[in-house]
């Protein structure tokens, strides 16, 4: 997972991971796939490709880092028996919720690789116990760790901030990040949005992400039509951390409307440009949005309550203070930088416990 010329908002925050690691002096290659597969097969195929880099690599490592359990978990179980070197696993939500579900044929895999790792690394306390009770694995084993953010760039009066603002007007701007696909519940959120500006009468939606799923997205512009809201959404594709950052912080309000979630790095990513959030209690997302504080949570999939969160968040003006005045402070503890230097730390003791 990481971004190539085809998809090159795919896995920023493991490129973000790697470019902080190697500030903090750790020496890092890596390997990934020119593009994915999404189907199983494809999945598959993606591990083989892996195998064969991996056993063409010459350098001896200290450690190797795979992100989600599979596919990438399965090579590095592999690598670590070839190699003998210890493995970090870090799950992000999709790979030990979604995936053993929709194949159950995948969950012994996810297991194994999962018992197997030196050490696993969950996104939230939420996924911290799904490895440890659903999978397994001893606690002392699994760390909580966030993704990581770059605050240098999501901050409050991000560049360009205005010049988004600008081109909106003055109409309150409602901002969602993230692939759009189902279980970012995107086709709730057209639905709440389109009573907001029924009651509000006003607002502009802007869907700041790529569109993974073809027909997804058009069941989405069919709903848009239906609604008659044409020219108040906005798709504007995949765009670069400093355009995203700059959307979230001229949004009056931004929303993860997830059905499911390992953590949602990105509400993160949007208090950190001091923007209210309303998300779905869902996953490890209310582990980082105070309900009532700087944001609002609701049930995961509820129209009502997520068009009722979204209007009290424009009606109410302390949402935008408090979430200007504590989100960037809740977001440092987040900050990729420091969180390098704690990896760097972990592999270290790996490395040395694992011997020679």
């Amino acid at each position: 997972m990481y971004p190539n010329p085809d998809e090159p908002a795919f896995g920023l925050f493991v490129r973000g991971q790697v470019e902080a690691l190697r500030a903090a002096g750790a020496e890092v290659d890596v390997l990934a796939m020119p593009r994915r597969g999404r189907s199983l097969r494809g999945r598959l195929a993606y591990a083989g490709w892996f195998l064969r880099g991996l056993a063409r690599l010459p350098r001896r490592y200290d450690a190797v880092h795979a992100h989600y359990a599979v596919p990438s978990g399965v090579v590095g179980m592999a690598f670590r028996r070839w190699a003998r070197r210890p493995l970090v696993v870090t799950v992000h939500g999709s790979d030990v919720l979604v995936l053993p579900e929709r194949y159950p044929r995948l969950e012994p895999a996810v297991r194994r690789v999962l018992q197997c790792a030196d050490h696993v690394i969950a996104v939230s306390r939420f996924l911290r116990d799904r490895v440890v009770h659903h999978f397994g694995v001893p606690p002392e084993r699994v760390m909580v760790q966030s993704a990581g953010i770059d605050t240098r760039i999501f901050r409050p009066e991000a560049p360009g901030w205005e010049a988004v603002r600008a081109r909106y007007g003055q109409e309150p701007l409602v901002v969602f990040t993230g692939n759009l696909i189902p279980r970012k519940g995107v086709d709730q959120l057209v639905q709440a949005f389109a009573r907001v500006r029924e009651r509000q009468g006003a607002g502009h939606l802007l869907l700041v992400g790529p569109a993974v799923d073809p027909p997804y997205r058009e069941l989405l512009e069919a709903r848009i039509a239906a609604l008659g809201i044409q020219d108040h959404v906005t798709f504007t594709g995949a765009q670069p951390p400093e355009q995203v950052a700059a959307a979230m912080a001229a949004a009056d309000v931004f929303v993860l409307p997830s059905l499911e979630e390992g953590l949602g790095l990105v509400v993160l990513e949007a208090l950190a440009c001091g923007t209210p959030v309303v998300a779905s209690r869902a996953g490890g997302i209310p582990e980082v949005v105070q309900d009532g504080d700087y944001g609002l949570l609701v049930p995961p999939g509820d129209v009502t309550a997520l068009a009722a969160a979204i209007r009290r968040v424009l009606d109410e003006p302390r949402f935008r203070e408090r979430a200007r005045r504590y989100g960037p402070q809740l977001a440092a503890r987040h900050d990729r930088w420091r969180q390098a230097a704690e990896l760097v730390v972990l592999y270290r003791s790996l490395s040395q416990r694992a011997g020679p």
